[in-house]
């Protein structure tokens, strides 16, 4: 892990649907422990949160292009080109929500000064990644081998 520390990236936006009726606060966060991810977790009113993870560059590809494959695809708004567009999937439902691209742009350039393009592999600490994995897989054995399990 680079010498410069932690850092933790937080910004709150607001998404609007496409069809402009429906509202909803998101948190875009970056970890700099995970470097190659951002967070975007979804506010609902009066539903629990909504939590998609996908890669930074996606975020960055989907500013100029449409972008991404699977669950999350990110592109430029068709008809306004200040908003960028982001496709959430799942097995039961789909939303297309649109974020102003100026504050998608500066929280990536956040992003980009706490851990730079190309260098997010020095940012990995693959051995407490390990370390968190195996411990985890542990539980679950223990857990599975437990008499007291129903």
């Amino acid at each position: 892990m680079s010498s410069q520390g932690h850092t933790r990236i937080s910004k709150l936006f607001v998404f609007t649907s496409v069809s402009g009726y429906a509202q909803v606060e998101a948190d875009l966060r970056y970890d700099t422990t995970d470097p190659y991810a951002v967070t975007a977790l979804f506010h609902p009113v009066g539903a629990d949160e909504v939590r998609w993870v996908f890669a930074r560059d996606l975020l960055e590809q989907g500013l100029v292009r449409w972008a991404g494959e699977g669950d999350v695809r990110i592109g430029p708004d068709m008809k306004d080109p200040e908003l960028t567009g982001v496709e959430l999937i799942s097995p039961s439902s789909r939303a297309l929500l649109t974020v102003p691209t100026r504050q998608v742009a500066e929280f990536l350039n956040e992003t980009y000064r706490a851990v730079p393009p190309g260098a997010q592999e020095q940012w990995l600490d693959l051995d407490s990644q390990l370390e968190r994995f195996l411990a985890l897989s542990a539980r679950i054995l223990k857990d599975k081998r437990s008499p007291n399990r129903p």
